[in-house]
């Protein structure tokens, strides 16, 4: 029997890589393979002009930001890629 507890229990219970995990699933090979050439092309121009450290902090601030939104809006973690984060590096 399996019960989904709402108000992000896993945090709670320190399981932080909860919130940075779901950028690393996909629902498909297209899925990934579109998002990661996001990634590379807008990632590529953001560190060549920025940095790399700064590339991967606003990818994990951003992965954390995203994932947190979607689950306070669609509730049950049922969610996975890297677009969020892909919005947030072309809105930068």
């Amino acid at each position: 029997y399996i019960q989904w507890e709402g108000g992000l229990p896993e945090l709670r219970r320190g399981e932080f890589w909860r919130v940075i995990t779901p950028i690393f699933l996909h629902f498909g090979p297209i899925h990934i393979l579109f998002n990661m050439l996001w990634l590379k092309d807008l990632g590529t121009a953001i560190e060549y002009r920025i940095s790399t450290r700064f590339l991967a902090t606003f990818v994990l601030l951003v992965a954390v930001t995203s994932n947190v939104a979607e689950y306070l809006i669609g509730g049950a973690p049922n969610f996975g890629g890297m677009s969020g984060v892909v919005y947030a590096l072309l809105g930068f």
